[in-house]
């Protein structure tokens, strides 16, 4: 069997899933020399696009995929709303210096939407799903 998935679309609960079901108990993390082992690195994510398909002829092949809109949503709130990374207590005056405006807890997602991407690069955090549209 072969999948594949997109960053934040289940991979990490199906690789565990797959692991109860061939070994008949859950995977717990555990280290190897003080390095801990997760769930996440019992199978790699090899890109679609970088993968010779014709190796892997013969296997059943799915994959994960999740609506972007909802994606995209759910990291805003992970990661503005929860984790508060383009606040000026963790962004500092970074974004500031760029000309957006301070705000000391939540930013308005519509207002900005389109500025969002060039917002996470100003304020030195990583949100590879909008850097990767921001440079295109």
């Amino acid at each position: 069997m072969a999948f594949f998935f997109s960053p934040k679309s289940g991979g990490t609960s199906l690789r565990a899933f797959l692991f109860h079901a061939e070994n008949g108990f859950a995977f717990r993390d555990y280290s190897v020399q003080g390095a801990r082992v997760d769930a996440n690195m019992l199978a790699a994510n090899y890109r679609f696009n970088r993968i010779d398909h014709s190796e892997l002829e013969g296997y059943r092949r799915f994959a994960l995929v999740r609506d972007p809109v909802r994606r995209f949503l759910s990291g805003y709130s992970n990661r503005v709303l929860h984790y508060r990374e383009l606040s000026i207590e963790a962004a500092g005056q970074r974004p500031a210096a760029r000309g957006f405006a301070a705000r000391s807890r939540h930013r308005d997602l519509c207002r900005e939407l389109h500025r969002l991407p060039a917002l996470f690069e100003a304020a030195g955090t990583a949100f590879p799903e909008t850097a990767k549209v921001h440079r295109q």
